[in-house]
This record gives structure tokens, sequence and C-alpha cells, in this order.
């Protein structure tokens, strides 16, 4: 009976892919949000992947091993485990380093941001035109989310035809790219880590790992490896929410819950998420941080959250780049940021498990095309909800294979 009930209560209010990829394309042709998030870009990718503000794509150690044993197979033993702890350590000096320089890259390119840039003719709250200082992040989310909420507004009023044609051919809303966009939110901590985590990374050189696992704070964005994600993202507050969730809210509440705010959002809710999207130290009671910081908090990131999700929909202007466009860095990162991922320890494990390289690369595949989809859905109902519908998706029993909606896209 629970399993219907949730059925029909959630059908009509949470995005799902229907059945069939002819049915699905009607719903494109009569929505300007999935026409824009479906469509192929005209646009570089360039402007949605903020590359030098997250790590380059390492082979796991166990790939790197498997590599030089079958590359070394008349090797002895002692030869072998040294050429392949030897590798291993080169490919890890080799990832610190690049990881470094790209700190360096994207402070040049956020002070060039900062001095230069400026979003002009935006329309604030009281609907007067002003000119947004990309100076100072927190205050540019701000004014930039006032000024989607004024085009949505103004949106509404001039129907749906206007809406289409000002969406799909005018210029875009923000001339700032996503790729500034995230420099701006990226950078200023990474800056702040590079100096004690350069003197760290020569002291322990190859156990710089170990240690980064065990205090992961201390590690730029650009240096973090995949087996560091765990220790950043630490799956116990969103495992602890979906089951307070769970038993708090039946199927049929879930939408009141989508709804809720930073600020009704129940407190022990907002203490879990706001552990869980990191926005307070993971070392530090929750009992401890004043109630206010964390509902300011939230309302914070469901700011950034709405313009960020306007860069990924494809909704700023003709041709713009969208969530397939995404690096598959830059897709984890999206999704780890949304919740959209319960245990990314699990998930990590999972992949490695494969006994062949390419079983892991088919398994990782896999994995990035099902947490697009995820993205995909997150986007297009985000829009109608509120920071409550953070981690939703985790109470819901929905299923798609990203084959099957691949396939319609490449078709």
């Amino acid at each position: 009976m629970s399993s219907a009930i949730k059925k029909v209560a959630t059908k009509a209010v949470f995005f799902e892919f229907p059945a069939n990829k002819h049915q699905f394309l009607r719903e494109v042709e009569v929505s300007p949000s999935l026409t824009a998030l479906w469509g192929k870009s005209t646009r570089s990718a360039e402007e949605i992947n903020a590359e030098s503000t997250y790590p380059d794509v390492i082979k796991s150690r166990k790939d790197i091993f498997e590599e030089i044993k079958v590359a070394n197979s008349d090797a002895g033993a002692f030869s072998l485990k040294f050429k392949q702890g030897l590798t291993y350590a080169k490919a890890i000096g080799s990832f610190y380093k690049e990881g470094i320089k790209k700190v360096g890259r994207a402070s040049k390119e956020r002070r060039f941001l900062i001095n230069n840039v400026s979003l002009t003719n935006q329309l604030n709250n009281k609907n007067k035109t002003v000119s947004i200082k990309v100076k100072n992040f927190n205050k540019l989310t701000l004014e930039m989310t006032q000024a989607l909420s004024m085009e949505n507004i103004q949106t509404n009023q001039s129907g749906s035809e206007n809406y289409v044609k000002r969406k799909l051919t005018d210029d875009r809303l923000f001339v700032l790219p996503r790729v500034g966009y995230q420099i701006l939110k990226r950078n200023p901590s990474d800056q702040i880590k590079i100096p004690i985590f350069a003197i760290l990374a020569l002291i322990f050189m190859e156990s710089t790992p170990i240690l980064c696992y065990y205090v992961p704070e201390i590690t730029p964005r650009t240096c973090v490896l995949p087996s560091i994600l765990p220790a950043l993202w630490n799956t116990s507050s969103s495992t602890a929410l979906t089951s307070l969730r769970q038993k708090r809210y039946s199927p049929t509440k879930y939408e009141d819950l989508a709804h809720k705010n930073a600020f009704n959002l129940p407190l022990d809710e907002a203490q879990y998420l706001a552990k869980a999207l990191r926005l307070i130290p993971r070392h530090i009671p929750t009992f401890l941080v004043p109630e206010i910081y964390i509902r300011r908090k939230l309302k914070h990131y469901h700011n950034y959250l709405r313009v960020d999700n306007h860069y990924l929909s494809g909704m700023n202007g003709k041709g713009s780049c969208n969530i397939w466009d995404l690096s598959t860095q830059e897709l984890l990162i999206a999704c780890l940021e949304r919740n959209l991922i319960l245990d990314i320890k699990k998930d990590l494990a999972y992949i490695e498990e494969g006994k062949t390289v390419v079983e892991r690369q088919t398994r990782s595949a896999d994995y990035f095309d099902d947490l697009r989809i995820r993205l995909f859905k997150f986007i297009i109902d985000f829009h109608k909800f509120n920071i409550g519908y953070l981690g939703v998706n985790h109470l819901l029993n929905s299923k798609v294979d990203p084959k099957i909606i691949n396939s319609w896209r490449s078709l």
C-alpha cells in the first residue's frame, strides 16, 4: 500500500522520464527548460568547466600497479614492487605539482575578473538596472539571484511564447561565464591553503595522501585525490538525514519537505544538511554552532545553487552549455554539492572492485552517466522548490537506465 501511495504522490510532483523517447520529446517541445537542458550547445565547454579549480584525472594506484606488472612480467618480486612504488610516487608528485600550479593560474584569473569584469544591466529587487561588481562572491551571488527572480517575474508576465523567444534567441542573462563564477567561489580558500600544503608535500612526499586523508581540510581542491573524497564528503550526515526523514515524512509529505526553506526547515535537519554540504566544520559539534549561522549559511547556499543551476541549465542565452558539456570532474563536484550522492566511499569502492582496467573504466563510465541523469532531474525540479529539496532524491525509489536516456540523445 505504501509503495502505491508513494507512486501516486510523487509522479506529478517530481520529474520523471517518460516511458519512451517519443513521449519525452513531446515534453521537450512544450517546455523551454527541458529544451535548453536537453539541447546541444554551440559554445565552448571551456565556458562551463573551471579546469583551473579542480584536480587532473589520475590513474588509481590499482591501475598503475597493474600496468607496471604487465609491462614488467619478467621482473622479480622485489624489483616489481620497487618499480610499482616508484611509478606511483612519481604520479602523485606530478599530480600535486600540477595542482599547485593550477591554484596559481586560477588566482591570476580571479584577479583579472575582480579588476576588469562587472555584470551590467542587471535588474535588482527594486526593478532598477544596476551593475554588479564581482569582488565579493556572496554579494555577487545575492545580486545574481535577485536578477534571476526579476527575470522570472517578467517571464510570468510576458507569456510562454515571449518566454521561449527571449530564452533561446536573446543574449545571455549573465555575461560572466560559469568558469569565472566558479573561480571566484573556489580559488580564495585554495590560495590560503597552498603555502602550508606545499611545505607538507615536500616533507611527506609520497605519504602526503595519508596525511590528507586524516586532515583533508589542508588539501586545496586542485590536489584532492579520489581516495580523499570520502574524508571530505563524509557520508554520516547525509545518511543520518535520510534516515531521519524516512521516519518523519510519509511519501505524501515529500512535496512539503521539498518546499521548506532555510528558516523553516526543522533544526535537526538543517544541522545534518549543513554538515553534509560542508557548510560547517566537520570537527565542530553542531550544538555549538548558532542556529542563525546555520540557517544563513543554508540560505546563501540556496542562492548559489540557483545561480549555478542557471548556468548548468543551458538557459543563459542561445546555444549555452549545459550539463552534457560538464567534464567528469565538474559533474562529480556538482552532484556532491547538491547532495545527490549518498555514499561516495561506497560508490568509489564499487568502481575499484572491477577485476580489470577495462571493467573499472566501464563501471566508471556507467557511474558518471547515472550522475548526469541525477543532475538533470535536480535542475528540472529545483527551480520550483527550496533548500529542503536537497536529499529528497534519496527518499524516492526512482530508477532510470542512463543508457536508455543517452540513446535518446544520440539518435
